[in-house]
């Protein structure tokens, strides 16, 4: 590990692309807001102000790198003197070049099985290093003997998965997120590629390449608070940011105003989820002091040593995997190998036999070719033998369905969400107007473009938008009818016709009373089976609080989107005449339909979005801008930290498949034992096509050595004839008789 962490400190040092999220300045200013409300103030500064009644005497920093934190704590005054301790020689080489005249002095330590002196420091600093140890007990339990009677522990951490293995939320918001960046911005430094897609890394991949980063960082706090007191922390969320800009955050230009929207809109919609409770924070900076008497549980203690056992299997079992894959491709090579000797030993064959049939000339010749043709009728009950080829097959140059376009190409990404897929065509159709999100987003749910739909309350013009955003080719209208409760249709043709059962899609708007009563039992009457009806309404009216948040989210816009229309979210009417919400919805659960996805819409940021995505002149980037900006009014309602204007709820007739859904798993040990049953599974895969390639070079080899053998034959035919003899010629057939009967075919 050690020559691990040196080589980064000194790619650190010598420059290059910026990786971390943390390392952009715009984040970083970001950052330090959340800790002490201003932007240049970092968390060092909050725990001077907070913590420190004056400078601590002697503070040690573990894992301390290159020495920035130290010269930071002594410019800053927090102590008078500082030492580091780090695994990494290297980084501690740059450490000790820049610490100058400086009262600071550093020693290699592994802080796995570190021994500190008792009762040495004042104050302890942990900058992003205690994630990375796994004998976290073991440590923790070091850095409390290492404090004097009171002293204090400041950490700065990541506590979020271990092994960045991001919970399914998590994921889902970053690759929303993601989907919505130009492609400039998805090279990933790190893989030296583009990205398509965002995932979480595999846990093998990050065994074998740095097996301490997030190797147990969960559990980090909850060790820390067994031996010391909180006194005070600040979450700095990350939990979006540090996935979504791992690698690709040097492709931000944070000079241009549209790239820095983007960055600063991404951390605001971050924060808003974070404060509302709806993601926690993968990120905090906190201050302990130590106990006198730590809880130190004993079952506890085996947990690193667990974590290292499994660590080994999955290392046993990658280099297991690598050596079958190494001799699979050695195998493959060899079959190939004999099919091309194969081809050209059964082209020779075939020559030899053309020619030496050329040379079987003369009456001796006829009359034992007339013999052969009378056994032959003799013996006509007899199937002949399969003669198998030695020819090579013949192989396509491209399998049938192979794309004829790299499918990181498309700008289509099926993987998103149907809500990140629907504000991405929602803006991008923008400039042709008439565009509306809940169709857009109703569309992708629905799943199928219907040939037609039917409108039951919807406004005629909402045809148009209907068709544009993929719902339907053509929309029938009800037309109320008093006497049945019901309604009947004017289709698009001209004419009435009867609606039971006849479309894929019916929209039902229950926004005001034109729907006319009775219409909600008719309309899910008129669903065909397998389609949809899509039932739209009013909901509810907006809290003061709704207005601060979107205020914040505007307020990161360039300053050309930087409006707030509060009339653009005005209260609609709910329900059908007198006729609650609640109770039509339920009219349509019990008329069959079973519900398959609801979603709640604002209407606040849909002018910003247009004005940043259709302005002249507008980027890429301003239009991920804008999909951003409709996404977080989308994502903040789904939390539940802002009022909807409308909801759309989406209602099939026939089946529904539940989406798949699975907890997220914090603990390494499990993590790592599901990985250990992957990669068992890998290598049974990969074992089983070893003994399937055994067996086809094994017929390859058999099929080969036959034909040598046809061949070596018909040499010794050919110089047979070649010496005009037939009576030599009989010998060599005597000859050829015996060695068939050995296993050459005739």
């Amino acid at each position: 590990m050690g020559a691990l962490w040196s080589a980064e400190a000194e790619a650190r040092a010598g420059g290059g692309p910026v990786l971390d999220w943390s390392a952009l300045p715009s984040i970083n200013r970001i950052i330090n807001r959340r800790i002490t409300g201003d932007e240049d103030g970092d968390w060092l500064v909050w725990l001077r102000d907070e913590f420190a009644d004056g400078p601590f005497d002697l503070g040690l920093s573990i894992g301390c790198g290159t020495g920035e934190v130290d010269r930071a704590v002594l410019e800053l005054g927090l102590c008078s003197r500082m030492e580091g301790v780090d695994v990494a020689e290297g980084a501690l080489e740059v450490a000790r070049r820049l610490a100058g005249d400086r009262p600071l002095e550093y020693r290699r330590e592994d802080l796995e099985t570190v021994s500190i002196e008792p009762g040495r420091y004042d104050i302890i600093f942990s900058a992003a290093t205690l994630h990375h140890i796994n004998n976290l007990e073991s440590c923790v339990a070091g850095l409390h003997a290492g404090l004097r009677e009171g002293g204090l522990l400041a950490v700065c951490e990541y506590t979020g998965p271990p092994r960045f293995q991001w919970s399914p939320e998590q994921l889902r918001l970053v690759s929303d997120i993601f989907s919505f960046l130009p492609w400039r911005c998805r090279y990933d430094h790190k893989i030296s590629g583009t990205r398509r897609r965002l995932e979480r890394p595999e846990v093998c991949s990050m065994v074998t390449g740095d097996p301490s980063e997030a190797v147990r960082s969960s559990e980090v706090l909850g060790v820390i608070e067994r031996y010391f007191e909180p006194l005070g922390s600040r979450p700095i969320a990350g939990t979006l940011l540090n996935p979504l800009l791992a690698g690709i955050a040097a492709n931000f230009d944070e000079s241009s105003e549209s790239d820095l929207a983007f960055l600063r809109l991404a951390a605001e919609l971050e924060e808003l989820l974070v404060e509302g409770g709806a993601l926690p924070s993968d990120f905090v900076v906190a201050v302990y002091r130590r106990r006198s008497d730590p809880e130190i549980p004993n079952a506890d203690l085996e947990r690193g040593r667990r974590v290292r056992e499994g660590e080994r299997v999955i290392e046993e079992l990658l280099a297991r995997f690598a050596v079958l894959e190494r001799s699979n491709e050695e195998t493959v090579e060899r079959i190939e190998a004999a099919r091309r000797l194969a081809g050209e030993t059964g082209a020779e064959v075939s020559r030899l036999q053309e020619g030496n049939a050329a040379l079987k000339t003369g009456p001796l010749f006829a009359a034992a070719g007339l013999a052969r043709k009378l056994a032959g009728r003799r013996g006509a009950g007899a199937a002949p033998a399969a003669r198998e080829s030695t020819r090579p097959p013949v192989r396509s140059a491209a399998p049938a369905d192979a794309p004829l376009v790299p499918a990181q190409l498309f700008e289509e990404l099926t993987w998103a969400t149907p809500e990140a897929v629907s504000a991405r065509r929602f803006v991008d159709g923008l400039g042709c107007g008439g565009e509306v999100l809940w169709l857009r987003w109703a569309a992708l749910v629905a799943g199928a473009r219907a040939a037609r739909a039917l409108f039951v309350g919807m406004e005629p013009a909402m045809a148009g938008p209907a068709v544009r955003a993929g719902l339907c080719a053509e929309v029938d209208q009800a037309r109320a009818v008093e006497a049945s409760g019901g309604f009947a249709v004017e289709s698009a043709e001209g004419g009435t016709a009867e609606p039971s059962g006849r479309y894929e899609v019916v929209l039902l708007d229950l926004v005001d009373g034109r729907a006319g009563a009775g219409s909600a039992g008719a309309a899910a009457a008129a669903v065909a089976e397998g389609g949809a009806l899509v039932a739209v309404s009013a909901v509810g009216r907006p809290e003061p609080a709704d207005y601060a948040r979107l205020e914040r989210l505007l307020e990161v816009l360039p300053e050309a989107a930087r409006q707030l229309s509060r009339k653009g979210r005005t209260v609609l009417p709910g329900g059908l005449e007198d006729r609650p919400k609640a109770e039509v919805l339920e009219e349509l659960a019990d008329s069959g339909l079973i519900l398959e996805a609801a979603r709640g819409f604002g209407s606040a940021l849909g002018d910003a979005a247009s004005l940043l995505a259709c302005r002249q002149g507008a980027s890429d980037m301003d239009r991920a801008v804008a999909r951003l900006l409709v996404y977080s009014e989308g994502e903040l309602i789904r939390a539940g930290l802002l009022e909807p204007a409308m909801e759309v709820v989406v209602y099939r007739r026939g089946s529904v498949t539940a989406p798949a859904g699975s907890e997220p798993v914090t603990d390494i040990l499990a993590i790592q034992e599901a990985e250990i049953e992957r990669l068992r599974g890998k290598v049974s895969e990969v074992t089983a096509r070893c003994d399937e390639l055994d067996d086809e070079l094994r017929a390859r080899l058999e099929a080969l050595e036959r034909a040598s053998l046809d061949l070596h034959l018909l040499r010794m035919e050919k110089n047979a004839l070649e010496d005009s003899g037939f009576a030599r010629y009989r010998g060599f057939l005597e000859v050829f008789a015996a060695r068939r009967g050995r296993g050459s075919r005739s």
